[in-house]
C-alpha cells in the first residue's frame, strides 16, 4: 500500500494493550508491520496506564500516529471493557488519550461508530465527541456512520446491517469545523469518495483495499493527480525492497530486546528455540551485483497475491504465487515468474482502449 498511494495513512489492526506489552519483538512485528510515517497503530483497552504503558513501547519502536479503537463490536472486545462498548464511557476515552498524552507526547486519534446499542440520536453522538474534545487534546475523529448493536448481531453483520448514516458524519463536521473528521463505512466506489470529500476531511476504506488495492491507484490518479501506476510496476517495486525490508526487520528487533530486556530475560528460553530459526530466515546470500537477496516465503508474497482482483487469470496468478512461495525462491527473481500476467492485462487494456 505505501508503494500503491504514497498518500494514504496505513491502519494497523487494532492490537489490545496487553499484547503489545507483552508480546516479543518477532511476533509483534508479524502483526503490525513496521513502522513508517504514514502509518497509524491501532490501539484497543480500556485502562489508561495500560494504554499509555503499550503507547511507550509503540513509541521507542518507531510508531508516532497512534488510534484508540472504539468502535469494533466483537464479544471478546467486548467482555474487555473496550471496543464500542467504551462509546457508552466517553469520559474514560478522554481520560486514555489525556494519560496517554501526559506519558508520551502522542495525541490519540479516536475511532467510533455514530451510536452503540439504542443509543443512535445525533445529539448523543455529539455529546460523545464534544465530551472527549474538552477533556482531552483529541481533535480527529474516524468514525464509521453506523452504530453498532453489541448483542445479537456478529462482527461482519455489525458492518453492513445498521443503516449508514453519512448524514450524522457530515453534520458534525459542519458543526464542530475545528474537528478533523473522517468518513468510514460502506465505501466502495471512487464515484462515492467524490460525492462526500468536500463535506469531511478524509475517508477511511477498510473492505475494498483489502480486496482490490490498486484501487488506490485510481484514487491517487483521480484526486491527487499522480501518474497511475500499473500492477506490474507495483509489485515490482515492491518484490525488489525485500532486501531492505528484512534489514529494517532486524533493526526493530534490536531496537525492541534494547528496550525491553526484561521482557526478552522473562522469554530467554523461547528466544533460544526461536534463535536458530531465525538466524536461517535472515541469512543473507550475495548476488552477482554485490546488493544482497532474500529467500521469498508465502507471508512476502502474501500481499501482491489481490493485485489483479476481479481481472483475468487472478486465479491462475494466485496459484502461481502459492508455487514460487514453497520453492523459497529470491526476490530478484520472482518478477520473471509472473510477469506474463501483466504483459495479458495491459494487452487486453489496450486491445479494449481500441475497441
Amino acid at each position: 500500500m505505501r508503494i500503491i498511494s504514497p498518500n494514504a495513512l496505513v491502519f494497523t489492526e487494532m492490537v489490545v494493550d496487553t499484547t503489545l506489552v507483552h508480546m516479543d519483538s518477532e511476533d509483534l512485528e508479524r502483526k503490525i508491520g513496521l513502522p513508517t510515517d504514514r502509518c497509524v497503530l491501532q490501539l484497543g483497552g480500556s485502562c489508561p496506564l495500560g494504554i499509555s504503558k503499550a503507547a511507550k513501547r509503540a513509541l521507542s519502536l518507531g510508531y508516532t500516529k497512534m488510534n484508540l479503537n472504539c468502535g469494533c463490536p466483537s464479544e471478546r472486545v467486548q467482555n474487555g471493557k473496550f471496543g464500542a462498548v467504551l462509546m457508552k464511557e466517553p469520559l474514560l476515552i478522554a481520560q486514555i488519550v489525556q494519560e496517554v498524552y501526559e506519558q508520551t507526547g502522542v495525541v490519540l486519534s479516536v475511532k467510533c461508530r455514530i451510536g452503540v446499542d439504542d443509543i443512535e440520536d445525533y445529539a448523543s453522538f455529539k455529546k460523545m465527541v464534544e465530551t472527549v474534545r474538552d477533556n482531552s487534546p483529541c481533535r480527529t475523529f474516524y468514525v464509521h456512520a453506523r452504530k453498532c448493536l453489541l448483542k445479537g448481531l456478529s462482527p461482519a453483520d455489525n458492518r453492513r446491517v445498521p443503516p449508514l448514516k453519512y448524514e450524522h458524519v457530515t453534520r458534525l463536521k459542519e458543526e464542530l469545523p475545528e474537528l478533523t473528521v473522517i468518513l468510514n463505512g460502506g465505501i466502495r466506489e471512487i464515484s462515492q469518495i467524490h460525492g462526500i470529500r468536500d463535506k469531511v476531511d478524509g475517508v477511511m476504506l477498510g473492505r475494498k483495499p483489502a480486496e482490490d488495492p490498486m484501487v488506490f491507484a485510481e484514487l491517487e490518479w483521480s484526486i491527487f493527480n499522480t501518474p497511475r501506476l500499473a500492477h506490474g510496476t507495483a509489485v515490482l517495486a515492491y518484490l525488489l525492497q525485500l532486501s531492505e525490508k528484512e534489514e529494517a526487520r532486524q533493526r526493530f528487533y534490536k531496537i525492541d530486546e534494547e528496550y525491553n530486556s526484561a521482557l526478552k530475560r522473562l522469554k530467554a528460553e523461547k528466544e533460544a528455540q526461536k534463535g536458530k530459526k531465525r538466524e536461517e530466515k535472515t541469512k543473507e546470500k550475495e548476488n552477482p551485483h554485490g546488493s544482497t537477496a532474500h529467500a521469498c516465503k508465502y507471508e512476502d508474497l502474501r500481499p501482491i497475491e489481490p493485485v489483479l482482483y476481479g481481472k483475468r487469470g487472478c486465479k491462475e496468478y494466485k496459484r502461481r504465487i502459492a508455487d514460487i512461495a514453497r520453492e523459497r525462491i529470491q526476490n530478484t527473481e520472482v518478477f520473471n515468474r509472473i510477469s506474463s500476467f501483466f504483459e495479458l492485462l495491459e494487452l487486453n487494456g489496450a486491445q479494449t482502449h481500441e475497441e
